[in-house]
């Protein structure tokens, strides 16, 4: 199973989107967790969903910095087991 893990500051910039499409299309992981990625959790589900991922879970910005998600395709079986909203 492929997974793309990216350091992906800035990802609701329309380039960046673009550029993350072409690499999910190029590479197909099955799963992708994004940091970093400084936006909301509705931007990010977006994002998510314009790729192609159906099911994952985002956790938005912490002011300006923070955020990440992760997310996976219909034919990954994924146990989440617990998760915070806190930054350390």
């Amino acid at each position: 199973m492929k997974i793309l893990c990216w350091n992906v500051c800035g990802l609701g910039s329309p380039r960046i989107v673009r550029r993350l499409r072409q690499v999910v299309k190029s590479y197909y992981p099955r799963l992708v967790f994004f940091f970093k990625t400084k936006i909301d959790e509705n931007r990010i589900e977006k994002v998510r969903r314009c790729c192609d991922f159906n099911y994952g879970i985002e956790v938005g910005t912490t002011g300006s910095r923070d955020g990440l998600c992760l997310a996976w395709k219909e034919d990954v079986n994924v146990e989440l087991k617990n998760y915070s909203k806190k930054s350390h």
